[in-house]
């Protein structure tokens, strides 16, 4: 019998169950968004984790759900339900510290979505398979993914500067940087090839 991903496929789930009802409920969605003045004012830290499990609408949330169902399932096989959801869920909060340090003088500043922590299951990925093939939508020629990391974190540089969309582009390089820095952390002999 094959050992099915399942802490994938509950956070997915969740998720997906979770974003729903915000899609329907803008309380909900207002509550528990990502937003440095109820956090720093209010004390909600709470905002740091509830923020990854909202998404603004169903591509936001499907590009997401499609990220962790491709790489999600081979971090858990490696390392087990408990180490997974745990690496999960320390990239979303980490993150969220990270961007709640940079931008600690927007008081308005908001944001949802998983791309913090499904970041850090790419970076995590990448650092243990960095010659595997990453492959990206419509595209049908793989690249290695280190390379996919670098040039992702790259991307999401250069449209931070210019503030390109109405993206979390700092949330994607610290989730990046925490799930790979995790995994080195964890595995220090990647570094020296042993």
């Amino acid at each position: 019998m094959t050992n099915l991903p399942i802490a994938t496929y509950l956070l997915i789930a969740f998720t997906v169950v979770v974003s729903a009802a915000g899609f329907n409920n803008r309380a909900l969605l207002e509550r528990f968004a990502f937003e440095i003045g109820p956090i720093l004012r209010r004390k909600q830290v709470e905002r740091l984790l509830t923020a990854s499990f909202l998404h603004v609408d169903g591509g936001h949330l499907l590009v997401n759900m499609l990220t962790l169902f491709f790489f999600g399932p081979v971090l858990e096989a490696r390392y087990g339900p408990v180490s997974f959801v745990a690496l999960y869920l320390f990239c979303s909060i980490f993150t969220g510290v990270v961007v709640l340090f940079l931008r600690r003088n927007q008081l308005q500043y908001k944001a949802v979505g998983a791309s913090d922590a499904v970041s850090g299951v790419l970076g995590a990925y990448c650092v243990l398979y960095p010659f595997s093939k990453v492959y990206l939508f419509f595209i049908p020629v793989g690249i290695p993914a280190i390379l996919y990391a670098v040039l992702y974190l790259a991307w999401s540089a250069w449209a931070a500067r210019r503030q390109i969309g109405n993206v979390a582009h700092d949330a994607h390089i610290a989730g990046l940087l925490a799930g790979a820095g995790v995994i080195l952390l964890a595995n220090p002999d990647i570094l020296t090839g042993g």
